[in-house]
C-alpha cells in the first residue's frame, strides 16, 4: 500500500485546527440567535398593544418588551421583574404609598420619574423605562434587585 502525503490534504492541520476553534463560536451564535427569536416572540409590541391601556397584563407585557429591547434581558430576569413589581406596585401607574413611592417601580420620590416624561404619573411606559433603568444602574438585573428586596424589604 502507498503511503499518502497529508501535508497537502484539504483536511490538513491547521485547517482542522481552525474548524475546531470556530466549532463553539458558531454554536454560542447558534444559541444567542435561538434566545433572541424567544425573547423577541414574546417581547413583541403587539404582545401588549391589544390590551387595556395601562393595565396590569399591559404593564407586563410592556415591561417584558422594554427589558429585551433595552436590556437584552428576558426569562429569568423578566420573572423576577414580574415578582418584585407585584409586590411593589402590582403593576399599578397609580400605586402610592404614605412615604411618597408612586408607580409600577414604587420611585421614591415619585418625581424622580419626571426625567423619563412629564406624565410619569400615570404613564406606564415612562414608570417601566425609568424602574428598568433604575434597576440596571443600582443592581444590575432585576433578579439582584429582588433579591435585595427579598433581604432587606425595598430595593
Amino acid at each position: 500500500i502507498p503511503k499518502r502525503d497529508w501535508s497537502s490534504d484539504v483536511c490538513s492541520s491547521d485547517l482542522l485546527a481552525s474548524l475546531l476553534v470556530s466549532l463553539p463560536i458558531a454554536q454560542s451564535q447558534a444559541n444567542a440567535n435561538e434566545r433572541h427569536s424567544r425573547c423577541n416572540l414574546v417581547s413583541s409590541p403587539r404582545s401588549y398593544q391589544r390590551l387595556p391601556y395601562a393595565s396590569k397584563e399591559y404593564n407586563k407585557r410592556l415591561a417584558r418588551h422594554y427589558l429585551y429591547q433595552k436590556y437584552g434581558q428576558c426569562g429569568a430576569q423578566y420573572v423576577c421583574l414580574v415578582k418584585l413589581w407585584d409586590r411593589e406596585s402590582g403593576w399599578s401607574v397609580h400605586a402610592h404609598n404614605p412615604s411618597g413611592a408612586h408607580g409600577i417601580p414604587q420611585s421614591l420620590p415619585g418625581n424622580k420619574m419626571a426625567k423619563f416624561g412629564k406624565d410619569w404619573k400615570t404613564n406606564p411606559s415612562v414608570q417601566i423605562s425609568w424602574g428598568l433603568h433604575y434597576i440596571k444602574n443600582r443592581y444590575g438585573s432585576p433578579c439582584n434587585a429582588l433579591g435585595h428586596s427579598n433581604r432587606f424589604g425595598w430595593y
